[in-house]
């Protein structure tokens, strides 16, 4: 099974709620079943230094929680109402959604965004594969990023969504992997220093216009 990366671009349009509307929402769904409203719960109840990564479902889902409780609330056509129906529209005109959340403490204000994925990215043959796991085994040191790519499912898993501090320690693994020192030991064959080095260039893209990449397969 190959394995490949996509760049992912988070959208330019930001939908922020002030924290008296997120204190607000969070009373209105307080008063449901606690499993009603997942997706907005956990962005709601957000904080902290990193940003929060809405897997698949929750995603997937966001636009009709909207739409639920926007009814509940009985189409309030306040300034909440008028933000949560941009947001809904916002997640909803990606085929392939994935919503984040920021939020440093709770004086700040809750900004939503999505990223979508990319057409561009890089990959690594299952001949490359096999070389690469065969020369994680003989080096020293460990690997984060590069000694596992999991399989895909429909949405990526939040831990293999590169940020720009992630796409820098990639980077520096696959440099490792480069090296005078490495390649002298003969461990990286031919074919996996080829693919590595083709897939440099789309990281350092990825850094230098603060792409996020997602690692898989196939």
């Amino acid at each position: 099974m190959p394995a490949w990366l996509k760049l992912m671009k988070e959208s330019l349009t930001t939908v922020e709620l002030d924290p008296s509307e997120v204190d607000a929402l969070r009373t209105f769904v307080g008063r449901y079943n606690p499993t009603k409203f997942p997706g907005i719960k956990r962005l709601i109840n957000h904080e902290g230094p990193d940003f929060l990564f809405l897997d698949g479902p929750d995603s997937f889902q966001l636009p009709d929680e909207i739409a639920v409780l926007q009814y509940e609330r009985g189409k309030s056509t306040d300034v909440l109402g008028k933000k949560l129906d941009d947001f809904r529209n916002l997640a909803g005109s990606y085929s392939l959604r994935i919503v984040i959340a920021r939020r440093p403490s709770r004086q700040n204000p809750l900004s939503l965004s999505i990223i979508e994925k990319l057409p561009q990215g890089g990959g690594m043959s299952e001949q490359a594969q096999f070389d690469l796991s065969f020369s994680l085994r003989s080096l020293p040191r460990k690997f984060r990023f590069l000694q596992e790519m999991k399989p895909s499912k429909i949405y990526p898993d939040a831990e293999n969504v590169l940020d720009k501090h992630g796409i820098g320690e990639f980077v520096a693994e696959i440099d490792y992997l480069l090296s005078e020192e490495s390649m002298k030991t003969g461990e990286v064959t031919p074919v996996l220093a080829a693919e590595l080095r083709d897939i440099l260039p789309i990281l350092q893209r990825a850094i230098k216009e603060s792409l996020y990449v997602w690692l898989s397969k196939a």
